[in-house]
This record gives C-alpha cells, structure tokens and sequence, in this order.
C-alpha cells in the first residue's frame, strides 16, 4: 500500500467548494473525501448541519489512510458509525467526520470477530444461523457495535459487556492495538471510549456459546415483538434519550410527571414510550434540546430526580438552559 496523495499537497481542506470531491490514498486504495456533507442522513434522528470534511471506510486499510490524512492536515476527527445514539448539531461538525462501514463477521467455534461499522443485529441474525446463543437481546438495538461499545448498549438485562472478549483499536498515537474488557471498564450505559477522543474502534472479539436454533429463534421473536409495541420503530428517533436512574425507570418517569405527548415544534416525546423523542418531520437540534431542558426541568421539580443524557451531542453548537454553548461532551477530537 502506498502512502502517494492523489491532490495536490498545498491543498488545505479549507480552500475546497461546496461539495467538492477530493480522492486521497494511493492508486489501489483511493478515497473519497466530500466537503461541506449533510449529515442529516447519517442520523436516525434526520437531523444535523454539514460536516466541513466527512469520508465513509470500509476496511482497516482505508482508516489507516484517512487518519493520517487528517494527522498531517492537523484535522480534528469525528467518527460516527449509524448515527442512531447522537444528535448532531443544526450548525454541523467542524474537522472530518468518518462513517465507520466496516461491516464484516467472521468467526470459528464460539468466538466471532466482528468490524465496528457492522449493526447490531446483523450480529445476532449471523449468531442465531451459527446456533450461538448471548446476542439475542442486540436484535431491537439500533446502531453499530462501535457505537454500541461506547455506550456498551443493552437490553432486557444484557448489554455488550457480557459477549465482548476485546476491541481492536486505532490509536492515533499508537496505532492499532488491543483492549480487553477488563481494560475496556463497561459500565452502565459507558464504557472507556466514552471519554476517549484519541482513538477509534475498529474490530472487536465476541464470545458466545452454542444454542438450539429452535431457542434462540424465540427469544428473538420475543424481543422483536417487544419493540414493535413499545419504542417507535416506524418515526426518526435517537434510542433511548436518557440514563435510566438508579432504582428508576427514565420513561416511567417522563410519563408520570406529564410529559409524554410534549412537542416543542418539530420534536415530539413518543407516543409509544416516553423516553423515546422522535422527529415528526422538520424538527432541529435546537428544537430536541429545548424538549429535553423541559424534560429535565420537570422530573426533577416533580420527581427530585436528574435525568442523565444517554444520547450524545455531536457538534459545533448547542443550546442548553436556553444559553448558547460552543463545547460540550463529544465522542473524540
């Protein structure tokens, strides 16, 4: 693999058009780079302004390659993978966004290795085929395993930490190296990569065991059929918008102060569960954010309890307590 730019050097990312295509890498791996992207469309939520760079990879070649783009530009990166977790600003990301399609499953006995662009539950199909059983509860969690690992997704009392044996990282300072779980520290709705902003999750290990077909068929039956009552799989939404607090259940809560139905223009609390907000068709960040202080506002004067952010805020500028705010928590930089 060669390291050649196809662009010329003096080119900085700055000087590009609108929309304008440039392709980085060498002649057997070349790239693209689209400036000024939407990425409305790479959120489930259908919300988000331009990424000043985005680039999407599908092999560890093509990351290697995009990174130290970015290293020798001095370009600050944001990777996402389905976007189903994060709300993205209405002013968009600054620097270059990567959407993480390495989308791949391989494995020998009970143990899978599994790209982070692959989505949840193409991994629970792949293990319910191979009579494996741990992964069932990943068939109603929207999103890729990379994002699910950052917030070490879960459901009906199972999450990611239970089946992950290790995660492949690039380090942008390191390069590619291995964590084990112990070393990954997951926690309830976190895990390490929740602060990290010097590295991305490439591949990861999983660890199952075997199943009759037969059971682990029903139990995704099951789970399906629990989602399609309770969460509103057929609106734009971000999965769950809060935390569940200790000894509490986040929707349970909104419902019981008032607040499920709540719109605050193009952003609604679902009809469906009320720890769900879903976009009825022209809804902006700013919009989502205003929903959720009110939100927040009202369990805590009702309740005395404060409702922590599961989703993440990805961008350039925000609205909170109704003050403008230019940083806030994002996934890395």
């Amino acid at each position: 693999m060669g390291n050649s730019f196809r662009i010329n050097e003096k080119i900085e990312h700055d000087q590009l058009e609108n929309n304008e295509v440039i392709t980085i890498g060498s002649d057997s791996i070349p790239l693209d780079v689209q400036n000024n992207a939407s990425l409305a469309k790479y959120s489930t939520l259908n919300i988000g302004g331009k990424a000043e760079l985005f680039c999407e990879i599908k092999t560890l070649e093509e990351l290697d390659i995009i990174v130290k783009y970015a290293e020798k530009k001095n370009i600050k990166i944001t990777p996402i993978g389905k976007g189903s977790n994060i709300l993205i600003s209405d002013k968009g990301i600054k620097g270059l966004v990567i959407k993480m399609s390495n989308s791949y499953i391989y494995g020998e006995g009970s143990f899978l290795t599994v790209g982070s662009g692959t989505r949840l539950w193409q991994i629970a199909k792949y293990a319910q085929e191979k009579s494996l059983s741990g992964a069932e509860f990943l068939i109603g969690i929207p999103g890729t395993l990379g994002g699910g690992i950052i917030s070490n997704a879960g459901a009906h009392g199972r999450d990611l930490s239970n089946i992950v044996k290790s995660v492949i990282i690039y380090d942008y300072n390191n390069g590619i190296h291995e964590l084990t779980n112990e070393e990954i520290e997951f926690a309830y709705r976190k895990s390490i990569f929740r602060d990290r902003r010097d590295c991305i999750i490439a591949e990861c290990k999983i660890e199952l065991r075997p199943e009759s077909y037969r059971e682990i068929a029903n139990k995704m039956l099951e789970f399906t059929e629990q989602r399609k009552i309770k969460q509103p799989i057929k609106e734009p939404n971000a999965g769950s918008v809060f935390k569940n607090p200790k000894g509490f259940s986040a929707g349970k809560l909104i419902e019981e102060v008032g607040a499920k139905g709540w719109t605050q223009r193009g952003a609604k609390v679902s009809e469906h569960h009320a720890n769900f907000i879903v976009n009825t068709g022209n809804a902006t960040a700013k919009d989502v954010c205003e929903l959720i202080n009110r939100i927040k506002k009202r369990v805590k004067e009702k309740k005395g309890v404060e409702l922590e952010l599961e989703i993440v805020l990805l961008g350039e500028e925000f609205y909170w307590e109704n003050k403008k705010i230019l940083k806030f928590p994002r996934l890395f930089e």
